[in-house]
């Protein structure tokens, strides 16, 4: 309940300052903080990461919200992977790409389109409330960013987010 009323309260702060930005934020070092404390949960031990994300990646994210965007998505991705995630990022113009790539089930192209709708689960047996992927969704919104979802070869699921990168 306290981190569903914290939400609501950064909810509303990203809301008072639509566009606002960060004050810029290392990708590699926040992505490789929130591996290194998954690692130690029970689902993430023994898993293995691929982390090639460059030391220069900075987002014009508060790092705050970056921590909370990219616990989200590698939560769900540890959740959901078999035996190794990979993260990559790739400059695009005045942008950042990362790419959160798991080897588990994948999402059937069916219900892609339906990801990161509030509250929505396709398995109830997992853990979870259904609300991370539009938690994730508020934040790259208040920062004029993207969220894409796609199927990963052979399996398995590509989050791709796109934000504003810090020259």
């Amino acid at each position: 309940m306290r981190r569903l009323v914290n939400r609501e309260l950064s909810k509303a702060r990203l809301q008072s300052s639509p566009g606002s930005v960060g004050q810029g934020v290392a990708v590699r070092s926040v992505i490789e903080g929130i591996a290194k404390t998954l690692s130690r949960s029970p689902r993430g031990s023994g898993l293995s990461w691929r982390i090639e994300v460059s030391p220069a990646a900075f987002i014009d994210l508060s790092e705050e919200d970056a921590t909370e965007l990219f616990g989200v998505l590698l939560d769900n991705a540890v959740k959901w992977t078999r035996s190794e995630i990979r993260v990559t990022s790739q400059s695009e113009h005045c942008r950042l790409r990362v790419d959160i790539e798991d080897d588990g089930p994948g999402v059937p192209s069916e219900q892609i389109a339906r990801l990161g709708q509030r509250g929505l689960r396709f398995d109830e047996t997992t853990e979870g409330t259904g609300l991370g992927l539009s938690i994730a969704a508020d934040i790259i919104e208040a920062y004029a960013g993207e969220m894409t979802f796609a199927a990963r070869l052979p399996r398995g699921l590509c989050v791709s987010v796109i934000l504003p990168r810090r020259a």
